[in-house]
């Protein structure tokens, strides 16, 4: 990606944590500020990079003012994408793009490509595990996860069953009732993984028998978690209900 771009994230709200760790990574590969995310609530993972509330930051409307790019942060935010980005001293050659996290992408992809292409987005940025379902689209950017660096992927058997759980949000992935079942099984040891570096995260997902992945029946889905785990060679749990398989 040029460096020279200045992108801005926008939306309500940053769906799985998607485009706050995109933004992060590009600051930091850059050297330099060259991504901001605008949202109406921080993320419990919050950044830096982020900027929370109804009005602008000074600091984000000087940004604002050298944006090549404003991406909507995704999956059907575009009324408070299109309300924001009015308030802002936007170049008049801006670009626009929107970006996927995965869930409800992948539960009614045809919706929203149908979508975006009425919008005019120029690029769509769609998360690893809803790939796929846009490989046709000259305009996908794909955002893969860097290869898990892993000293010791390789599991010993033990007398107890060691199951991991990675929430990027309890409400998505189902983590209290998840939490609630497992709780009280005799034989088995949780590992909950969250609020730590990535490679910790996939070092410890590595360690486990299993992995109960997104659980909530309303959204379900396999995340880009789950197939990292299953090609680390651990077994995944997920609720697939809503998987698209067409």
């Amino acid at each position: 990606m040029d460096m020279a771009m200045n992108l801005l994230f926008l939306g309500q709200y940053d769906w799985g944590n998607l485009v706050n760790r995109v933004a992060r990574s590009l600051n930091e590969v850059a050297g330099k500020t060259v991504a901001r995310v605008w949202t109406l609530e921080r993320h419990p993972l919050g950044y830096p990079e982020d900027v929370v509330g109804h009005d602008p930051t000074p600091d984000l409307v000087e940004f604002a003012k050298a944006a090549t790019w404003v991406v909507a942060s995704g999956d059907g935010d575009y009324w408070y994408f299109d309300k924001m980005r009015g308030r802002l001293p936007l170049p008049a050659d801006v670009r626009i793009g929107t970006t996927h996290a995965g869930s409800a992408y992948r539960a009614s992809p045809d919706l929203y490509n149908e979508a975006d292409r009425r919008r005019g987005f120029e690029a769509r940025f769609i998360g690893l595990d809803s790939l796929r379902f846009a490989l046709d689209d000259p305009t996908v950017q794909a955002h893969l996860s860097p290869a898990p660096r892993i000293v010791d992927a390789i599991r010993s058997p033990g007398p107890r069953l060691h199951v991991a759980h990675a929430p990027s949000q309890r409400a998505t992935k189902g983590t209290a009732a998840i939490l609630e079942a497992l709780v009280g099984i005799d034989g088995i040891d949780v590992d909950l993984i969250e609020g730590v570096p990535f490679d910790e995260c996939i070092a410890r997902v590595a360690r486990a028998d299993i992995l109960v992945d997104q659980m909530e029946p309303s959204i379900g889905g396999i995340g880009a978690l789950a197939i990292e785990a299953m090609g680390l060679g651990v077994a995944v749990v997920s609720d697939v209900r809503h998987v698209t398989t067409e």
